[in-house]
Formats: C-alpha cells, sequence, structure tokens
C-alpha cells in the first residue's frame, strides 16, 4: 500500500506540481526557412503523419489526475486508439517492479531521514498534518526523502472525492488488448526529480507550509491552482495552458530547461523510432506538448505533419 500511495505522488508531481527532472540537454532544434509557421490549436490529441511514416502516429496530452466527473474518454480519443497498435508514455507507473524502484529510488541518504532536515517544532508539526491527511505517523516515511511530502500534500489539495488517471486507464487499457507499453523514462530519472527539488526551493515550500499563518493560504493557491489547470484541460484550452506553464510564476526560468524543455528533446529520438516501427499512440503530460520547445513543434520543424485531431 505504501508503495501505491509513493508511486501515485510521485505521478502526481509531474502532473500538477510541476517539478523539475534531470535529462541531458541537447541541441535546440530551429526551424527551416521553408517551414510554415506551426499553429497552436485548441485539442488534447493530435495526429504525426508524413516524413515517410506508413502510418499516423497519436500524441494525447494528459492531466495525470484529474477530478472523476472530469474525467471524458471521448470517441475522439478512442478512435485515435483504435489506429494505433502500441502505446508509450511517460513511465508506466502500473508495473509494480517500476513501482518498488520508486519506492527503493525515494530513500533517503543513510543518516538523513526526514527528521533532519526539520527542527524539533516543524517536525511535530509535520507529523501532525501528515496523520491527518494520511492516517500514518511520520515516523512510517522516516526513511523518505522529503520530495515525497510535497506530493502527499497535493493529493490533498484536490477539492473532489473522487479521481482518475488517464495514464494509468491508458496503460491499464494498453495491456488488456495486447499493446505493448514502452516507457519513455525510468523510475531512477523521475525519482531524481524530486530529489533535486528538495535541495532548494520545493523544501522551502514545505518548510512555509508548516507555518501556521500561511498553510491555509497555501493550501486554497493548490486547489485553486490545480482547479484552474483542470478546467483549462477540459475545454482543451491549449493557448492557455501555454500561457500558464511559461508564466515563470508556476515554473520558473531556471527549472524549464530541466521541467520541459531537456525532456522533450530527450523523447524525440525515441518518438521517432517507434513511430517508425508501428503507429504509437503517445500519452505524456500536456505541459510538454506546448511552449517554443513543446514537442508538438518540435515534431513540427524535424518535418512532421502534426495537426489537431478536432
Amino acid at each position: 500500500m505504501m508503495k501505491r500511495i509513493i508511486a501515485l505522488a510521485l505521478l502526481v508531481s509531474f502532473g500538477v506540481l510541476a517539478m523539475p527532472a534531470v535529462a541531458q540537454r541537447q541541441k535546440r532544434q530551429a526551424a527551416t526557412s521553408e517551414q510554415a509557421p506551426f499553429q497552436l490549436r485548441n485539442a488534447n490529441i493530435w495526429k504525426i503523419s508524413g516524413k515517410g511514416l506508413k502510418s499516423p502516429s497519436y500524441l494525447m496530452g494528459t492531466i495525470h489526475l484529474i477530478c472523476a466527473e472530469k474525467y471524458d474518454w471521448s470517441s475522439r480519443l478512442e478512435k485515435a486508439y483504435g489506429q494505433t497498435r502500441q502505446v508509450c508514455v511517460e513511465l508506466d507507473i502500473t508495473d509494480p517492479a517500476v513501482q518498488m524502484d520508486i519506492f527503493k529510488g525515494m530513500k533517503a541518504p543513510e543518516g538523513k531521514g526526514l527528521s533532519t532536515y526539520f527542527t524539533p517544532d516543524e517536525y511535530r508539526h509535520l507529523d501532525t498534518l501528515v496523520q491527518a491527511k494520511m492516517g500514518v505517523s511520520l515516523k512510517a516515511l522516516e526513511g523518505l526523502s522529503p520530495g515525497i511530502l510535497s506530493s502527499i500534500f497535493a493529493l490533498q489539495s484536490f477539492s473532489c472525492p473522487n479521481t482518475q488517471s488517464y495514464d494509468m486507464n491508458i496503460i491499464s487499457m494498453a495491456k488488456k488488448d495486447g499493446k505493448k507499453v514502452h516507457s519513455l523514462e525510468t523510475a531512477a530519472q523521475q525519482v531524481a526529480v524530486l530529489e533535486k527539488m528538495t535541495e532548494g526551493e520545493e523544501l522551502e515550500r514545505i518548510k512555509l507550509y508548516l507555518n501556521d499563518n500561511s498553510r491555509d493560504s497555501i493550501g486554497r493557491l493548490m486547489t485553486q491552482e490545480i482547479e484552474q489547470l483542470m478546467q483549462y484541460y477540459v475545454t482543451e484550452d491549449l493557448a492557455g495552458l501555454e500561457e500558464y506553464f511559461l508564466n515563470p510564476d508556476h515554473i520558473s526560468e531556471a527549472a524549464r530547461p530541466a521541467l520541459t524543455d531537456d525532456r522533450n528533446q530527450a523523447w524525440i529520438p525515441q518518438m521517432e523510432a517507434l513511430m517508425k516501427e508501428q503507429p504509437t499512440f503517445f500519452a505524456v503530460g500536456i505541459a510538454h506538448l506546448v511552449g517554443p520547445q513543446g514537442v508538438l513543434r518540435l515534431l513540427h520543424r524535424l518535418g512532421y505533419t502534426v495537426e489537431p485531431v478536432l
């Protein structure tokens, strides 16, 4: 059960908290003068064709967790999924082996348990909050790194009692249908994201959350941010999402390369290889689709026809 909670918390971290990840930076792709400018349209599902592909592939932008009443597996998504023969996600977090790797990766270094990051008063306060939110003592998490804490708080910031995960549902559906599921990243790469955030601003955010005078306002802000993201998503407002994610108040300029841009660049060669192999249904966080270095524009610059499925 604890491994499942940690895996789900990691999923939320990438979908809602927008924490940065560690990835090797590659040379940016430049558009050729012959290319028509890419036009961002409001759609969560895109068709990728051309450049010698025998059959089109599809790219879906997901919101990793969403209130159950807002979840919609539309006929457009079903048709696109049905026209592909394999699935590719950021990480197959339903795999027990991956969950075990995440659990191992979240373990704190020897002598660096949670209690070493906080004062005794902060630790007691944090223990009260964790017990209220998870029903377990903070001692049960002592051997884990502090990055797990903000993920737990994010899970508790949803205003609805029940949530759904597009990513998990797509993975489960693919396995049921006998479609191979590929991952663009490893558990170690994604765990490194939480570790990197804990080194600086994320640990400060946790400490700020412990302050009685700021906790309620931060909690409300997290809930408001989640509600705003869900509204953008259900209306397929990619222009709004692009503006949101390019706002340095949401993703700092220092964090952006590692959070989205570098990871996008690293994914492109993998995506190309899979598309050449057979038609693929890609499902990645919606933040990776938008922006100057988003996956949509990167594929367009490489000469693929990238068009919304409306």
